[in-house]
C-alpha cells in the first residue's frame, strides 16, 4: 500500500523526494533490491547530497566500502544532525530498526547517545542506561536540540537520570518552541549545579527584562564569568546587563576588565564605548571608536552611530561653555563615515541635526556666510527629501528652519503631511510611530499643546538613553530658542 501511494505522489510531482525515499524502503523491506537500489540511484540523480539515499545503499550492501561512502558524504559543520535527521525520518514512517541503526553508526554526541537510549529502554535497559551515563559524560558545548521529536527523548532521560543536562537541552527546546515557562521551571530545576558558562548565560537572558529577578541574572552573568573568564561572551552579557538597568559605573568598570582580556573584540569594545557615552566621557567613548575595526555587514550602524552622537555629545558640551570653534570641530566630525566602523556612508546623508548646531555656532561666531550656508543646506534637504527616513528630530528640524524663515504654510503643509503618512489608519498598516514620545514631543510643540503634556513627553524622551538624538536636540532647542 506504501508503494501504492507513494508512486501515486511521484505521479503528480515526479520530483517529490520524500516519496522517493519512501520507496527505497518499501523496496528493500519487501526482498525486492534491484528496485530498491534503482529508486536510490534515482533519488541521487535529482539530490545528489541525499543522506536517505546513501544510507539505504549501505543496507542492501551492508560492506564497509559502502557505510564509509555513506560516511564521507556527511561533511557539514555538525554531522551529526544529519545522522539524528535521518533517524528521525525512519521514526516518523515507523522503521525503528533502521533508525536505531543509522544512529549506531553516527558519531558519539549527546544528542545521538540520548536518541539511542530512548530507543533501546525496551530492548536493551542496560545498554539504554549506559547510553545515558555516556551522553551525561559529553560536553554540552554545541548541543542544540531543535526537533519537537526530541522533548519526548529528552523528558525520558530526565526522568531516568540526575543530572541537570537533559533539563538544559529539554529547557532550549521549549524555549525554541515559545514555551518559556516550561524552560523557566527547567532552568530552576538545575540549580546552581552546572559547571558550565552558556547555562548561567542562558538563564539570565531568559530573565532578563524582569526586574523581579534583577538579583539572581547578575549572580547567574557573575558564575558564567567565574566559570569562563576567557569567554567574551560572559563579559559581554554582564556589561548589557548593566547598561540596561543604567548602572554606567559598573558597565565601565566591566569593560575595563574585557578589554584586558580582548584588545581587539569589536563587540566588547562597542559596550565599552556605549557604557562611557552614557557615563559623560564623550572625549574617551571617541577615542574608543577611534581605535575599532569593524567589518562591513548588514545593517552595522550601531558604531557609526555612537560615533555620531558621541561628536554630538561633545560638542553640545563645548556649546555650553562658549566654545564654539571646538564645537565646530566636533559637529563636522560628527558627519563624518569612518570605514573602520562598519558602515559605507549613504548617498545623500542627513546632516541636518549638525546643521542646526552648525548655524546657532557660527550666528554666535558673526560668520554670516557659513551661517546661510548651513541654514540654505537644511532648506535644500527639507525640500528634496520629505519626509527623510532619518530621525525625526532632523525632519523636524527642517520645519523649525522653515518656520523661521517665514515660510510658516509651507513647514505646516509638510507637518500636516507627515503625521496623515505615519498614520496606521490611512495606509492601512500598523506603526508605532505617532506613539513614540519624540514624535508626540514634536507634535505638542508644533501645535501647542499645553506645557503640562510637552513637559511630561519631554522627562520621557530625556529619560531613553538609547535615543541620544532626541535629547541633544531638545538640549539644543532650548538653548537657541531660549526657552
Amino acid at each position: 500500500d506504501a508503494i501504492d501511494y507513494a508512486l501515486k505522489a511521484l505521479d503528480y510531482n515526479k520530483y517529490n523526494l520524500s516519496a522517493q525515499a519512501l520507496l527505497v524502503s518499501c523496496y528493500r523491506r519487501i526482498g525486492n533490491s534491484d528496485q530498491a537500489l534503482n529508486r536510490a540511484d534515482q533519488l541521487l540523480n535529482i539530490d545528489p547530497l541525499n543522506h536517505y539515499a546513501r544510507f539505504e545503499k549501505y543496507l542492501l550492501d551492508s560492506s564497509t566500502s559502502s557505510l564509509s561512502i555513506f560516511k564521507t558524504s556527511i561533511t557539514n559543520e555538525f554531522p551529526q544532525e544529519s545522522y539524528v535527521e535521518i533517524a528521525a525520518t525512519y521514526l516518523d514512517a515507523g522503521l525503528e530498526k533502521e533508525a536505531v541503526k543509522v544512529l549506531e553508526t553516527a558519531p558519539r554526541n549527546a544528542m545521538g547517545c540520548y536518541w539511542l537510549a530512548f530507543l533501546k529502554r525496551n530492548l536493551s535497559p542496560k545498554e539504554s542506561i549506559s547510553l545515558l551515563q555516556e551522553a551525561d559524560r559529553m560536553s554540552p558545548a554545541f548541543v542544540f536540540p531543535s526537533r519537537y521529536e526530541e522533548i519526548q527523548v529528552l523528558q525520558w532521560a530526565a526522568d531516568n537520570i540526575q543530572s541537570w543536562k537533559p533539563r538544559y537541552y529539554l529547557g532550549l527546546l521549549y524555549w525554541s518552541n515559545q514555551r518559556k515557562d516550561k524552560t523557566e521551571e527547567l532552568f530552576s530545576q538545575c540549580g546552581d549545579e552546572p559547571g558550565f558558562a552558556p547555562f548561567y548565560i542562558a538563564r539570565a537572558v531568559l530573565h532578563f527584562q524582569d526586574s523581579v529577578k534583577k538579583k539572581s541574572v547578575l549572580e547567574d552573568l557573575n558564575r558564567a564569568v567565574q566559570y569562563e573568564p576567557l569567554g567574551w561572551r560572559n563579559w559581554h552579557y554582564l556589561n548589557l546587563f548593566y547598561l540596561n538597568n543604567k548602572d554606567y559605573i559598573h558597565a565601565v568598570q566591566v569593560s575595563r576588565k574585557a578589554i584586558k582580556n580582548f584588545p581587539e573584540n569589536p563587540v566588547i569594545k562597542i559596550g565599552y564605548a556605549k557604557a562611557l557615552l552614557y557615563m559623560g566621557n564623550y572625549k574617551e567613548c571617541i577615542a574608543v571608536l577611534n581605535k575599532t575595526l569593524i567589518l562591513p555587514q548588514e545593517s552595522a550602524r550601531e558604531a557609526h552611530d555612537l560615533y555620531e552622537v558621541a561628536n554630538l555629545s561633545e560638542a553640545m558640551e563645548q556649546i555650553k561653555n562658549k566654545n564654539f570653534n571646538p564645537a565646530l570641530k566636533y559637529i563636522h566630525e560628527s558627519e563624518k563615515w569612518p570605514e573602520h566602523l562598519g558602515t559605507g556612508e549613504p548617498y545623500d546623508p542627513d546632516s541636518r541635526l549638525q546643521n542646526y548646531l552648525a548655524l546657532y555656532c557660527n550666528e554666535q561666531l558673526k560668520k554670516k556666510g557659513e551661517a546661510d550656508q548651513v541654514r540654505n543646506s537644511i532648506i535644500t534637504y527639507t525640500g528634496q527629501h520629505w519626509p527623510a527616513a532619518s530621525h525625526p528630530a532632523n525632519n523636524y528640524v527642517g520645519i523649525l528652519m522653515l518656520k523661521k524663515e517665514g515660510k510658516e504654510a509651507a513647514g505646516t503643509l509638510l507637518m500636516d503631511g507627515w503625521i496623515k503618512q505615519l498614520d496606521s489608519l490611512q495606509r492601512w498598516r500598523i506603526s508605532s510611530a505617532l506613539s513614540s514620545a519624540p514624535l508626540q514631543w514634536i507634535t505638542a510643540d508644533f501645535y501647542n499643546k499645553s506645557s503640562d503634556e510637552k513637559d511630561n513627553l519631554e522627562k520621557q524622551c530625556y529619560l531613553n538613553d538609547a535615543d541620544f538624538k532626541m535629547r541633544i536636540f531638545l538640549t539644543a532647542r532650548k538653548m537657541i530658542s531660549g526657552k
